[in-house]
Parts: C-alpha cells; structure tokens; sequence
C-alpha cells in the first residue's frame, strides 16, 4: 500500500493520532482533521506539506463539505478513509444522559460520519480510488449499542 493518500477524521488524539503517526511514519500522506485547533497546529507543525490537518468538526456538514472541496482540489480524492471521529458520554445509565449530552453525541459520530461520507466517497468511486481498488471506509461512530455502565459504543465498518 506504498505511497497511498490517508483521510483520517479524529486524528488529534487517541487512535486517531496514533493512526496518523503510523501511516505518516509508513510513508503515506495523511490527511486529517480534529475539533481542536491547538491540536491541529501542533500537527501541521510536527508534519509539514504534503501532510495537511485542518480544524474541522465533522458535525456541521457545511464544515465538513468545505474541507473536502478544499482536500479533493488540492489532493484529489483518497485511498483510505478513516472516519475515526467520535465522543462518548458520561458513564452514567442513559436515562441519566442529558438530551443536549445524547445529541451531541449523536451529531459526532452519527451524522458526522454521514457527512464525511456524504462528502468523500462519492469522489472515491468516481475515480476508482480505494484500497485494492475497492472504496475502503472504516468507521468509529456508524453505529450504537449500549454496553453495561451506560456508555454507547460506536463501532463500524463497510467495504465495498
């Protein structure tokens, strides 16, 4: 996979930023993006061009449709999507859980997932790009379930 332009979501911590670190030291491309703008400059600092990370949150689909029109202008469109972006709430039970609390979570690793999709995958199958030639998408937040100690887990992936 030498070489391959990565789009990773969530990338200013956690696997997120490990993923990053790894494909970069792999000698790929990473593009990538966090909520944090004080994480994201550390990045762009740490990696320079043609590595680029932005500051976006994937919850606001006019965010998420800019940064691709940006990413696909200047990249084109990528080989891997890592739509790793997603919060957990409190590790309360969920009637515990607030409506502002649920929703939020719902808007980052729901909808946010289905606007990085919305916004990257088409350009994907439109240029046949995609690991093995197949569109790859692996995903934290497509879907929920609750686990013992109130939590929701996301936890996703499709190939096509």
């Amino acid at each position: 996979m030498g070489g391959k332009l990565v789009l990773i979501t969530g990338v200013t911590r956690g696997l997120g930023r490990a993923m990053a670190e790894e494909f970069i030291r792999l000698g790929h491309t990473v593009l990538g993006c966090g909520r944090s703008e004080g994480d994201i400059n550390q990045l762009r600092l740490r990696y320079c061009q043609p590595h680029e990370f932005c500051a976006v949150n994937v919850a606001s689909n006019d965010a998420v449709e800019s940064w691709a029109k940006h990413l696909l202008n200047s990249h084109g469109p990528p080989d891997l999507l890592l739509n790793n972006a997603a919060v957990i709430n409190a590790n309360d039970p969920l009637w515990r859980i607030s409506a502002t609390q649920f929703s939020f979570v719902i808007d980052v690793n729901v909808k946010g997932v289905a606007n990085v999709i919305r916004h990257f995958v088409p350009s994907m199958i439109g240029r046949r790009k995609g690991v093995g030639h197949r569109r790859t998408y692996v995903g934290a937040g497509a879907g929920t379930a609750r686990r013992p100690g109130g939590r929701l887990l996301q936890s996703g992936h499709y190939q096509h």
